[in-house]
């Protein structure tokens, strides 16, 4: 970075649901400010770059409130379970490897 100016990748919004089915995204107390604006620029294949989704948000009128009811209650579980199975394999591996750390 060089001064106040900053290298951004040009990434279009489009892009963050490239192979999804429309149908399969959040819908509901589920589906953001995010999720809608990507919902609304896919059929009409709006060119919208990430550094302007606020902007676009704001133009489009897409509200930007969750539902009060807006939360994954299950995020933290899964990602203990996730985070702990991962470390396992990654254990498994070094074993296997024959890597070795000192504590």
């Amino acid at each position: 970075m060089c001064g106040d100016f900053e290298n951004k990748i040009p990434y279009v919004l489009l892009n963050c649901a490239d192979g999804v089915d429309p149908a399969k995204f959040p819908k509901g107390r589920d589906s953001g400010p995010f999720t809608k604006a990507l919902g609304h620029a896919q059929p009409l294949q709006h060119d919208i770059k990430l550094e302007n989704l606020d902007a676009y948000i704001a133009f489009m009128r897409i509200s930007r409130d969750l539902h009060k009811d807006y939360s994954d209650t299950d995020f933290s579980k899964r990602h203990a379970v996730l985070t702990r199975d991962h470390a396992h394999v990654l254990r498994d591996e070094a074993k296997q490897m024959g890597y070795g750390w000192d504590r």
